[in-house]
């Protein structure tokens, strides 16, 4: 009897085991889908535009209803939908997932999945044709959480995919304990310590502090040499040679950095697959590839660069590296020999050469062309000849640059503004006849219009009539958030990555003050430019006024689009000859450096979320929020600068740089005793064959 009874409770245990493994549970969020209405699911993907969502009446497991996400072309697209959550809370969350076609690219793709928003960890990752698959995970939220975000997904961060993914049975489970053996993932943002950073991360952000400090460290040795030599005679090399061998040296460098420094894989294969493609559908492009939200200008450019790569077949080789990041390198050379152009008109050949080298050299210009492999030196490039032509007059020219630029990357227009004041100056100072005032905006327009129109011509004929529209248009929503990783004020208001349209003050949207912002730096430069009616820095000071204030207060910026503004601070200084000029050049300059090399790093970094969650470390925020502070004192201290220059507040010549070309001795100096004497002897003899000359003039 008693080995009887010690069989049947064996028995019990056994069975009674699998209700102790299990966590009592409260089911929070349950969807069959078995209707269209599917409330609290939101849809959203990283391009918008190009995936496909919606309700599938039969499809589903018991041949009901189900979700479903398409993507035709890479993309990482999700039905949203966010739970209200206790605080130090377990949950179970579940759904079944079939899928159709599903892409594997790479080791980055992450397949069918369910997931967390802005945590990295996926769950699932079913790729090619799969039936209905039980996918299920268990999370614990934070100490202050009360939400979180559960995404339905074909993607992830870093890992795109093409095919169809079905959802179906989707719930959400609020547990009493987390049941035996279970693993569990955090619901909310987790942090590291400085000792978990990744070399990854790590190795590139040292390598840009000890480049930042070098970089200063020559460029203070080489000031305090210009100017303690200023007066020194050339001697060797003339100024042209010394720069067109400075230009070679600039050209090697870019060449070796564009295949050894730290890349961004995403963005130069993204070029590259343009360029191939390109270069085999011509003018029909646009038709062939999804999700090109680049215009015309550019787009020609790679389909050039294509055809080379062609002929060498060197797709995914290193010289098919280097080729796609050309043009921006050989516009960096092409823009440090203008720089050489306009100085070597009003400067001696040392200070010449030393703003050379401050672009040349600019650690952020070497890495936005030659490591990241972007294209803002290509649209610098014909900013800066807009602006020069606005200076010499030149109206209608300077509106065919403009046309060129903005059809390279529409964040050209932020110097339309310079270019409609310098023809209202025009109108107003110039003593010509009414009629040939009027001439200039007439003629302006047009060149601006007839440029625009026979680059994209041959695009054009192959597209519906409001497809550049398009572009446009959707290239300004693709990012429809109040900053893109651009360090800014927005940045600094802990507004990275969040919707413009999130209410704000007054109940006004973000992207509302956004716009707000640019209209009121818009007015701010015009008045600052009607003052002074005659200095050539105008143009180029208020252009770089006019960027820095709009990518630091306007919403949907990117951390480059500062970058024509250094080209443009630096020309400015030639006219200007103010060091709080070139010192503040010199501040922006590094503290841009160091921003693109940290959102550089975060794309690195970020492909691998799954095992480092970057964006999270509170270290990294804090780096990241002096760089923003320091860049938007940099923008406000640009306009103070403006100001004060065009109201004469400078007094004295204690500000200035250099003097007048025309007035520079031309006289060696040496450090010796002997060399010391002779130049005392030079100028006093040359100061007496002034006299003598002087008094002669007067017997005659």
């Amino acid at each position: 009897m008693q080995k009887k009874f010690i069989a049947v409770l064996l028995i019990l245990l056994v069975f009674a085991f699998p209700l102790f493994s299990f966590a009592a549970s409260k089911v929070i969020v349950s969807a069959d889908f078995n209707t269209k209405e599917n409330k609290g699911f939101v849809e959203d993907a990283y391009f918008k535009d190009e995936a496909k969502y919606y309700w599938s009446e039969n499809e589903g497991r018991d041949g009901s209803g189900c979700l479903v996400v398409e993507c035709t072309t890479e993309n990482d697209a999700r039905y949203a939908y966010t739970v209200k959550a206790k605080k130090n809370t377990y949950y179970r969350i579940s759904a079944y997932i079939k899928t159709e076609n599903v892409s594997y690219k790479d080791e980055n793709a992450k397949g069918a999945n369910l997931s967390i928003k802005d945590l990295f960890d996926v769950h699932g990752n079913i790729f090619g044709t799969q039936d209905w698959t039980y996918v299920e995970f268990y999370g614990l939220t934070g100490s202050s959480q009360t939400s979180f975000t559960v995404f339905l997904r074909l993607g992830g961060y870093g890992g795109t995919n093409t095919g169809k993914a079905y959802f179906d049975d989707f719930k959400v489970e609020e547990l009493d304990s987390l049941p035996v053996g279970a693993e569990v993932t955090a619901l909310y943002k987790e942090s590291s310590a400085n000792n978990d950073f990744p070399p990854m991360y790590t190795d590139p952000m040292r390598v840009a502090g000890l480049l930042t400090f070098f970089s200063a460290i020559v460029f203070i040795i080489y000031y305090r040499y210009v100017t303690r030599h200023k007066d020194a005679v050339q001697e060797g090399l003339s100024t042209l040679q010394k720069v067109v061998l400075l230009l070679f040296i600039g050209l090697f460098l870019r060449l070796i950095l564009s295949i050894t420094a730290p890349q961004c894989s995403i963005d130069v294969n993204l070029f590259s697959y343009w360029a191939t493609n390109a270069a085999k559908h011509n003018f029909n492009i646009y038709n062939q590839v999804d999700g090109i939200d680049y215009p015309p200008g550019y787009m020609t450019i790679l389909m050039l660069v294509g055809k080379i790569m062609n002929l060498f077949n060197a797709y995914g080789t290193l010289l098919g590296r280097m080729l796609i990041k050309m043009p921006a390198i050989l516009c960096d050379i092409a823009i440090a020999y203008i720089i050489y152009k306009l100085a070597v008109k009003k400067l001696s050949s040392k200070w010449t050469i030393f703003l050379v080298c401050a672009w040349l050299f600019n650690p952020v210009v070497l890495i936005d062309s030659a490591a990241w492999g972007q294209v803002d030196s290509v649209l610098t490039l014909a900013m800066v000849l807009c602006i020069y032509y606005i200076t010499q007059e030149k109206y209608a020219t300077a509106g065919v640059w403009l046309a060129v630029a903005v059809m390279l990357k529409p964040q050209a227009l932020f110097i339309s503004p310079i270019l409609f004041y310098a023809l209202v100056k025009h109108f107003t100072v110039s003593k010509e006849p009414i009629v040939d005032k009027l001439l200039h905006f007439v003629k302006t327009l047009c060149a601006f219009l007839v440029t625009f129109l026979l680059i994209a011509l041959p695009y054009w004929v192959n597209m519906k009539s409001i497809w550049l529209y398009e572009l446009f248009l959707g290239t300004a929503d693709h990012y429809d958030y109040i900053t893109v990783n651009a360090l800014n004020y927005h940045f600094l208001k802990g507004n990275n990555w969040v919707r413009d349209s999130t209410p704000s003050v007054f109940g006004w949207s973000l992207f509302a003050w956004g716009m707000l912002a640019i209209v009121a730096a818009s007015v701010i430069t015009w008045v600052v430019y009607q003052i002074n009616k005659k200095e050539k820095s105008v143009p180029y000071l208020m252009s770089a006024v006019l960027i820095y204030l709009v990518v630091n207060f306007g919403p949907r910026m990117h951390e480059r689009y500062f970058f024509p503004l250094i080209a443009l601070m630096l020309i400015a200084l030639i006219y200007i000859n103010n060091k709080w000029l070139l010192y503040l050049f010199a501040v922006t300059s590094g503290v841009n450096f160091l921003i693109v090399m940290e959102i550089m790093t975060d794309l690195t970094v970020g492909g691998s979320g799954g095992k480092y969650r970057h964006f999270n470390w509170p270290h990294v925020t804090t780096f990241r929020g002096t760089l923003a502070f320091i860049n938007v004192t940099c923008s406000v201290l640009l306009l103070v600068f403006a100001v004060m220059h065009t109201m004469k507040l400078f007094k004295g010549d204690s500000h200035l740089l250099w003097k007048d070309k025309t007035e520079e001795m031309i006289v060696p100096v040496s450090g010796g005793f002997i060399d010391r004497i002779k130049n005392k002897m030079a100028r006093f003899k040359r100061s007496d064959i002034q006299e003598w000359s002087v008094d002669n003039e007067k017997k005659n």
